[in-house]
């Protein structure tokens, strides 16, 4: 399983993206035709980063853990690695 991003993994983002296209790409002589600098969307790429964040926070590790549960997948034998270079012993066919 995975880690939840880290805090700056979800700033840094909102930050370069933010500036990049509300502030930088508005100010440009050619793409400022297509583009509109509105603050109310930085604050919203905040608010959605906090969401993301308390989702990866809270939600998901119990899902993942939920997930790899022995009884949902039904088996219970787990193939392992004792030496370094060896190949794990292969699952028995159920049938």
């Amino acid at each position: 399983m995975t880690a939840p991003p880290r805090t700056a993994e979800i700033v840094i983002p909102i930050l370069v993206w933010g500036s990049f296209f509300e502030v930088l790409l508005p100010l440009h002589p050619f793409w400022g035709r297509w583009a509109t600098a509105d603050p109310a969307d930085i604050l919203c790429y905040w608010i959605g980063g906090l969401a993301a964040a308390i989702v990866w926070r809270f939600k998901l590790p119990q899902a993942a853990l939920t997930a790899a549960s022995p009884k949902l997948t039904g088996s219970t034998k787990v193939p392992s690695h004792d030496r370094i270079g060896t190949q794990p012993e292969p699952l028995a066919d159920p049938a």
